[in-house]
C-alpha cells in the first residue's frame, strides 16, 4: 500500500477517494482498471473528501488540471501529454488579453477619450475577443484508432493486458511496476497498451477553455475601468494586468507589457496633442 508521502499535497482521505472518482468518470475506457489498481493501493479513510474531490469526478480531469497537475497523486502524470498543452494555449490566450485591453485603454486614454469609452472599448475587447477565440479555435488533432478490448470484455488491468498480445510475465510484471511506484511504472504500460492513453480534449471543449482564458484576462480591467474614477482607472488597469501576466508569463513578460502600456500611452498623448 501506498504511504502518504507518495500524496504530499492529499490529504489522506482525499486520494484513494480522488483515484476512486477518476475510475467512475473513465468508465468504459481502459483507464477504469488503471485507476482501479492506484485506488486499490491507496489507504482508505472514513471522512468525507473535499468537494474539489467530487468536483473532479463531475467536470472531468479537464477542468481540473492545474490542481490535479500539483495534487500529487500517484499516477496522474498519465494525462500530462493531453492537458498539458491545452492549458498551456488557455496560459497564452489569457496573456494575451490582459496585455490587449490594457494597451487598448493606455491608447484611448492618449487619445484623450473619455473614461467611459475606454470601459466600453474594454466590454466590446471582452465580448468579440471571446467570439472570436471560440471561432477560431484549431480543430482537435485525431484520436487514434482504439482496437483494444473495452474494460468490460476483460476482468482487471492485467485481463486488459493480455487481451492486447502480452505475455502473462510481461503483463503480470507491468502491473506489479504500476503498484510499485505508479508515477514511474504508467508508461511501459503505454507502450504495452497505447488506448490507455487519454485522448485529446476536443474542440468544444478547447474552445470553451480558451473562451473562459480570454474572458478571465479582460474581465478584471474591465470591471476596473467602469468602477475605479479616472485617472486611477487606467492605472489600476494597468497594475491588473501586469499582475496577471507576472502569474502567468513571469515577471519579464509583465515588465514588457507594462512598458508597452506606457509608450503607446505616450504615443498617444504626442498624437493628440499634434
Amino acid at each position: 500500500m501506498l504511504t502518504d508521502s507518495f500524496t504530499p499535497h492529499l490529504r489522506a482521505n482525499d486520494a484513494a477517494a480522488l483515484a476512486w472518482r477518476l475510475s467512475d468518470g473513465e468508465a468504459g475506457t481502459p483507464r477504469q482498471w488503471y485507476w482501479l489498481e492506484i485506488a486499490a493501493l491507496l489507504p482508505a479513510s472514513s471522512a468525507a473528501p473535499r468537494r474539489i474531490v467530487d468536483l473532479v469526478g463531475r467536470i472531468g480531469p479537464l477542468w481540473c488540471w492545474p490542481w490535479l497537475e500539483r495534487c500529487g497523486l500517484p499516477g496522474i502524470a498519465l494525462y500530462t501529454a493531453t492537458q498539458a498543452p491545452v492549458w498551456q494555449q488557455a496560459r497564452d490566450t489569457a496573456t494575451a488579453a490582459a496585455l490587449y485591453v490594457a494597451v487598448v485603454s493606455a491608447l484611448l486614454a492618449g487619445f484623450g477619450l473619455l473614461p467611459a469609452t475606454q470601459a466600453f472599448a474594454a466590454w466590446l475587447l471582452l465580448l468579440f475577443g471571446a467570439l472570436y477565440t471560440a471561432w477560431r479555435t484549431p480543430q482537435a488533432p485525431p484520436a487514434a484508432d482504439d482496437a483494444s478490448p473495452g474494460p468490460e470484455e476483460c476482468t482487471g488491468l492485467t485481463g486488459l493486458l493480455l487481451a492486447t498480445g502480452c505475455t502473462p510475465p510481461h503483463a503480470l510484471a507491468l502491473v506489479a511496476a504500476l503498484r510499485a511506484s505508479p508515477d514511474s511504472g504508467w508508461p511501459a504500460l503505454i507502450e504495452a497498451c497505447p488506448a490507455l492513453l487519454p485522448p485529446p480534449p476536443s474542440q468544444r471543449q478547447r474552445a470553451g477553455l480558451r473562451t473562459l482564458a480570454w474572458i478571465s484576462g479582460t474581465l478584471p480591467a474591465a470591471t476596473l475601468l467602469a468602477v475605479v474614477p479616472a485617472p486611477w482607472g487606467l492605472v489600476a488597469v494597468v497594475l491588473a494586468s501586469a499582475g496577471l501576466i507576472a502569474r502567468l508569463a513571469g515577471r519579464r513578460a509583465a515588465l514588457v507589457a507594462a512598458g508597452s502600456t506606457a509608450l503607446v500611452y505616450g504615443l498617444g498623448t504626442a498624437v493628440h496633442l499634434l
